[in-house]
């Protein structure tokens, strides 16, 4: 094997590189199966409470960057929750080969939050095109 791949899988010298790879590999398919699974079910919940408090608002200026900031809020609110959460949920294979779950990096979830949440807030796509597009003439 080269000592690229070599350095690739066995960064730290332990025995059995393959197998922690796969483990690491594993663990971070099913954090990102958690954290998919959080962000949508947030988004759909929030999505339908916001439509909720919001529908009988002006779609005056102030009013839409109330709302675009009640979404920013509650979305880093809960990307906070949801991490914590994740990262009490035990991964079964954590010091199987020496893995250790605790130092995966992918515990932060950032992409795939952000991802599932703005895939689904329609609304807020909606509120912000009107914000920029029609009420402010940005584009």
């Amino acid at each position: 094997m080269s000592d690229s791949l070599d350095t690739f899988f066995n960064k730290d010298n332990k025995p059995f590189p393959f197998i922690r790879f796969f483990i690491r590999i594993l663990d971070i398919s099913l954090l990102g199966i958690y954290f998919m699974f959080f962000s949508i079910i947030y988004a759909v919940v929030f999505e339908n409470v916001i439509i909720k408090l919001f529908s009988n608002l002006p779609n005056t200026i102030t009013y839409l960057i109330f709302e675009i900031s009640t979404y920013a809020a509650a979305t880093m609110i809960m990307a906070y929750l949801i991490r914590k959460l994740v990262s009490i949920i035990p991964f079964p294979l954590d010091g199987v080969y020496g893995y250790k779950h605790s130092r995966v990096s992918e515990l932060k979830g950032g992409v795939i939050f952000a991802f599932s949440v703005f895939l689904f807030l329609t609304n807020l796509k909606n509120k912000l095109d009107m914000l920029i597009s029609d009420k402010l003439n940005l584009i």
